[in-house]
């Protein structure tokens, strides 16, 4: 986004574009706490393997519109590994959880460090990631046809068939935070 067009938006999207700090990373590793209590480094979360890693803003207006679809993915494919990161205290996110109720974990990164370390410049963001801390796919933005193809990544984490699902009330092209 250009810096006029953000200002022109307002304040809210300005939350949203914290994440432009981010550059192309060597491998991710991190050890940050986890929303359900614990807490777990990178390391420890790859050695199950390739998994979904969502970037979301908790104040972002775009993951705002995009979570569902996430939650929807995860629903469909309960055994894929799919976890969430979010600009956020505990406290914070227990208020965005309150009103979007996830049904994965996330790990909490309130000042940014980790999720610098990426290559996001907006949320929300999906990455495919290596167990061993790299990128296999990327998804930046969100899309009814990216939220399919995160949704046939789910389904060969979890072993399972494939399946159209529904997101109706995504936007047909790109769109970003």
């Amino acid at each position: 986004m250009k810096p006029g067009i953000l200002l022109a938006i307002g304040g809210a999207v300005l939350v949203c574009a914290g994440f432009q700090a981010a550059t192309k990373a060597k491998p991710l590793s991190f050890d940050l706490p986890r929303s359900d209590g614990k807490k777990m480094t990178s390391k420890e979360w790859g050695k199950g393997g390739q998994y979904i890693l969502v970037m979301l803003g908790n104040d972002c207006p775009a993951t705002k519109r995009a979570a569902k679809h996430y939650f929807t993915i995860m629903k469909a494919f309960p055994k894929a590994r799919i976890v969430g990161m979010m600009d956020a205290d505990q406290k914070r996110f227990n208020e965005w959880a309150k009103e979007f109720k996830p049904n994965f974990p996330f790990f909490l990164d309130k000042d940014m460090t980790t999720i610098k370390k990426t290559s996001s410049s907006s949320a929300p963001w999906a990455y495919l990631m290596n167990g061993d801390g790299t990128v296999a796919k990327e998804w930046p933005g969100f899309s009814a046809k990216q939220f399919q193809e995160i949704a046939n990544s789910a389904a060969k984490l979890a072993k399972a068939t494939p399946e159209d699902l529904e997101f109706a009330e995504a936007p047909q092209r790109q769109q970003y935070g």
